[in-house]
Protein backbone atom coordinates (compact mmCIF):
# COMPACT_ATOMS: atom_id res chain seq x y z
CA UNK A 1 0.00 0.00 0.00
CA UNK A 2 1.64 3.58 -1.38
CA UNK A 3 0.22 6.80 0.17
CA UNK A 4 -0.05 9.93 -2.33
CA UNK A 5 -0.07 13.57 -1.45
CA UNK A 6 -3.73 14.26 -2.61
CA UNK A 7 -5.28 11.44 -2.26
CA UNK A 8 -8.33 10.94 -0.73
CA UNK A 9 -8.81 10.74 2.56
CA UNK A 10 -8.66 7.05 4.43
CA UNK A 11 -10.86 5.31 6.55
CA UNK A 12 -8.49 5.02 9.33
CA UNK A 13 -7.81 8.28 11.29
CA UNK A 14 -4.07 7.63 11.93
CA UNK A 15 -3.39 7.90 8.28
CA UNK A 16 -4.74 10.96 7.97
CA UNK A 17 -3.13 12.33 10.20
CA UNK A 18 0.18 11.01 9.22
CA UNK A 19 -0.57 12.10 5.81
CA UNK A 20 -1.47 15.60 7.68
CA UNK A 21 1.83 15.71 9.02
CA UNK A 22 3.74 15.16 5.95
CA UNK A 23 2.14 17.52 3.76
CA UNK A 24 2.96 20.34 6.70
CA UNK A 25 6.27 19.21 6.79
CA UNK A 26 6.72 19.27 3.02
CA UNK A 27 5.17 22.53 2.84
CA UNK A 28 6.96 24.21 6.10
CA UNK A 29 10.24 22.50 4.21
CA UNK A 30 8.77 24.34 1.06
CA UNK A 31 9.41 27.67 2.63
CA UNK A 32 12.48 27.37 4.85
CA UNK A 33 14.29 26.75 1.41
CA UNK A 34 12.53 29.58 -0.18
CA UNK A 35 13.85 31.62 2.49
CA UNK A 36 17.02 30.89 2.56
CA UNK A 37 17.26 30.97 -1.23
CA UNK A 38 16.20 34.90 -1.13
CA UNK A 39 18.90 35.42 2.01
CA UNK A 40 21.75 33.99 0.13
CA UNK A 41 20.86 35.71 -2.95
CA UNK A 42 20.54 39.14 -1.02
CA UNK A 43 23.99 38.09 0.22
CA UNK A 44 25.58 37.64 -3.05
CA UNK A 45 23.97 40.73 -4.53
CA UNK A 46 24.99 42.92 -1.86
CA UNK A 47 28.49 42.82 -3.06
CA UNK A 48 27.82 43.07 -6.91
CA UNK A 49 27.81 46.58 -8.85
CA UNK A 50 25.87 46.65 -12.14
CA UNK A 51 27.75 46.10 -15.37
CA UNK A 52 29.15 49.17 -16.96
CA UNK A 53 27.14 50.25 -19.87
CA UNK A 54 29.13 51.02 -23.18
CA UNK A 55 28.10 52.51 -26.46
CA UNK A 56 29.13 52.80 -29.52
CA UNK A 57 31.84 55.56 -29.65
CA UNK A 58 32.82 55.15 -26.20
CA UNK A 59 36.35 55.27 -25.29
CA UNK A 60 37.67 52.35 -22.95
CA UNK A 61 41.14 51.21 -21.71
CA UNK A 62 42.57 47.53 -21.71
CA UNK A 63 44.97 46.66 -19.40
CA UNK A 64 47.09 44.00 -21.35
CA UNK A 65 50.19 43.56 -19.02
CA UNK A 66 50.64 39.68 -18.02
CA UNK A 67 49.62 38.61 -14.86
CA UNK A 68 52.66 36.87 -13.18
Amino acid sequence: MSFKLGQNPSDLEMVNEFMKRIKSTTEEAKSVIHKVQEEITQYYNQRRSPAPMFKPGNWIYLDVREQS
